[in-house]
C-alpha cells in the first residue's frame, strides 16, 4: 500500500487544543505536507501532548479517510477521524521522546458493473456483433446477498455501473421480469475466459460474490447473456357443433398427450439442447412447449387419449388459423409452423374433437419401397395425392359425392361425417409424384373376400374396391388406401430372383430412381 504525497498536516498541542505556532512564522500554525512516500515529521518539539489535523481537502480527488483504529494496533491502523481528519492524541511526550504513529489511511470508492447482452447463438459467450440488452433492472447485493437498496437499469448498449462503493464483496441480481419479452438467461460459466461468459444463475438471475474490491477498483465482469426462446402450443377443445372451429363456450379437453417435433420429424430439444418431454393438456385443454430454440415445429396429439368414441374434427376450416383445428383427423399430427425466431411464439396448434355422426372413409397413400403391395414397417406416407369420394347409388352405380381431399404430410386422408352407405375412392394419378405408379392391389386377401388391413386397395383404374360390399354403420370408419411406386431401372443380378411378398390392404408406391431401390 503506497504512501500518498501532498496531504497537508497541522500540529496541535493537547495542553492548549490549539495549533502549534510555526517557529519561522509565529503568526501561522505549524504545518507540513506529506512527501513522495506519504511521510511527514514535526521535530524539535517541547514536551507536551500532541495530535495532528489532516486537511481532508488536500486528499486526492475522490478519496476518503479509512476507518479509525480498525486494526487494533496503533502501529498499523489509521488514527484520523474519517469525518474531521483529526488524529487521537499522542499522550504526554517528554524531551527526547518520539511518537511516529499518527497516521491516516485513505481509500477511493470502488465500482462494479458490466452488461447484459443478446446471446444470439445461445452458446453462453459474448461474441462480436452480439448487441446489448437495454432497460434490464440490476440490483446490488452485499456480501450476505442482502439488497443494498441500490438498483440501476442497463443503458442502450446493455451496460450498467454501481459506483462510489465501500470496499468489500458484492453480487448483483438481474431482474428476470425486466428481460425483453420471450428471453431468458443463457448458460452460465461457459468457456475458460471469465470476461466473456455469463455469470447469472439462469433460475434466479443472481451472480456469485466478487472478491473484495480494493481502493479505486473498477470491477468489470458481472454480466449476463440472454437468449430469445420460442413457445409453441394452444389447446384441445370439444367441438360441440362439429364445425372444426373454436366457438364461444366450447370447453377444453384435459389429459390429452402432446409431443413436439422439429420440422424434420426429430424430437424437439430446448434452447440449450435438452430433450423436450411430451406434455398433457391442462384442465382447460391448454398445453405449452416453452424455452425452445428458434426453428419450425409440429405437434402430435395422442389420439389414444381421446375420450371414448370421440374423433378429430376436420382440419383448417374457415379463414382464422387461430380458431380452426390444425391436426390431421387420421393421425393427430399438426402442420409445421413457420420458422419462429427467438422471442416469438405460435399458439395456434390446436385440435377439436367431437362425437361423430355418420361414418368416415379414409386411410393413406404410402411409398411401397419393395413393390410388394403391402405396407411394411418404415415405408413412408406420400403427401399431396388427391382423392375423390364416390358412393354406390341404388342402381349400383358409382356417383361422385363432390368431395375431394389430398393426403397430408403423413400420407393420410379422411372423409368425415358421411351418411351410412357403400363408398369407394378414386386416387388422382396426375397428383402422384413424378415417375410413380400404383402397386398390385389386394395382395394377401383370401378367396372369401376378407380384407387385409395393410395391402393396397386400388385397381388399375385407380379406384378402390367399394369396401368389399360392406355398409359402414353409423359411427364406423371404413379404410381405403393405396400404395404407389417407381418402376426400377435395375436388372436382376445373376443368381437373384424377385418375389412379391404377400401382405395386406392399402395403396402403395414402388420406386425407380437409378437402381438403388
Amino acid at each position: 500500500e503506497e504512501g500518498v504525497p501532498g496531504v497537508s498536516a497541522t500540529l496541535y498541542t493537547t495542553s492548549t487544543n490549539a495549533p502549534v505556532p510555526d517557529p519561522n512564522n509565529p503568526g501561522l500554525p505549524l504545518r507540513t505536507v506529506t512527501d513522495a512516500d506519504g511521510r511527514y515529521l514535526f521535530a524539535n518539539l517541547p514536551a507536551d501532548g500532541y495530535f495532528v489535523q489532516f486537511d481532508l481537502a488536500s486528499l486526492p480527488a475522490g478519496y476518503h479517510p479509512s476507518p479509525q483504529h480498525a486494526a487494533g494496533s496503533n502501529s498499523i491502523d489509521s488514527d484520523a477521524d474519517p469525518s474531521s481528519g483529526q488524529t487521537t492524541p499522542s499522550g504526554l511526550l517528554a524531551a527526547g521522546d518520539a511518537h511516529l504513529s499518527l497516521d491516516m489511511g485513505i481509500w477511493a470508492p470502488a465500482s462494479l458493473g458490466d452488461r447484459v447482452w443478446f446471446d444470439l447463438n445461445a452458446n453462453g459467450l459474448q461474441e462480436a456483433g452480439e448487441p446489448g440488452a437495454a432497460n434490464v433492472r440490476v440490483q446490488l447485493l452485499d456480501a450476505q446477498f442482502a439488497p443494498t437498496g441500490q438498483s440501476v437499469r442497463t443503458d442502450a448498449n446493455g451496460r450498467y455501473l454501481f459506483d462510489n462503493l465501500s470496499l468489500g464483496r458484492y453480487a448483483v441480481q438481474f431482474d428476470l421480469t425486466s428481460l425483453p419479452a420471450g428471453h431468458l438467461p443463457t448458460l452460465i460459466g461457459m468457456g475458460s475466459d471469465a470476461t466473456r461468459d455469463s455469470d447469472a444463475d439462469p433460475q434466479s438471475g443472481r451472480t456469485a460474490l466478487t472478491p473484495v474490491l480494493t481502493s479505486g477498483q473498477l470491477a468489470w465482469g458481472l454480466d449476463m447473456g440472454v437468449v430469445g426462446v420460442v413457445t409453441v402450443g394452444d389447446r384441445v377443445w370439444l367441438d360441440a357443433n362439429r364445425n372444426g372451429i373454436q366457438d364461444a363456450g366450447e370447453s377444453g379437453v384435459p389429459d390429452i398427450g402432446v409431443t413436439l417435433f422439429n420440422e424434420d420429424g426429430e424430437p424437439a430439444v430446448d434452447i440449450f439442447g435438452g430433450a423436450v418431454p411430451p406434455t398433457t393438456t391442462a384442465a382447460d385443454g391448454a398445453y405449452r412447449f416453452a424455452n425452445l430454440a428458434p426453428g419450425a415445429y409440429f405437434v402430435q396429439f395422442e389420439l389414444a387419449d381421446l375420450p371414448p368414441n370421440y374423433v378429430v374434427s376436420a382440419a383448417n376450416m374457415g379463414a382464422n388459423d387461430a380458431l380452426d383445428s390444425d391436426a390431421s383427423p387420421s393421425t393427430g399430427r399438426s402442420g409445421v409452423t413457420n420458422f419462429l425466431p427467438g422471442g416469438f411464439q405460435d399458439l395456434t396448434l390446436d385440435i377439436g374433437i367431437h362425437l361423430p355422426i355418420g361414418v368416415r372413409v379414409g386411410d393413406f397413400v404410402w411409398e411401397d419401397l419393395d413393390a410388394d403391395g403391402v405396407q411394411d414397417w418404415g415405408e413412408p406416407g406420400v403427401a399431396g395425392v388427391a382423392v375423390d369420394l364416390y358412393v354406390i347409388d341404388a342402381q349400383g352405380q358409382g356417383v361422385f359425392t363432390g368431395q375431394r381431399v389430398s393426403t397430408d404430410a403423413a400420407g393420410a386422408y379422411m372423409f368425415h361425417e358421411l351418411p351410412p352407405g357403400q363408398y369407394y375412392v378414386v386416387f388422382d394419378l396426375a397428383t402422384l409424384p413424378a415417375g410413380y405408379k400404383i402397386t398390385a392391389p389386394n395382395v394377401g386377401e383370401t378367396g372369401d373376400g376378407a380384407d387385409v388391413s395393410n395391402d393396397s386397395d386400388v385397381d388399375l383404374n385407380y379406384r378402390s374396391d367399394p369396401h368389399h360390399r360392406r355398409h359402414p354403420s353409423n359411427g364406423q370408419t371404413a379404410f381405403s388406401d393405396g400404395s404407389i411406386g417407381k418402376m426400377p431401372n435395375w436388372a436382376v443380378m445373376p443368381g437373384w430372383t424377385v418375389t412379391p411378398m404377400a401382405r395386406g390392404d392399402v395403396l402403395g408406391v414402388i420406386c425407380a430412381d437409378g437402381g438403388d431401390r
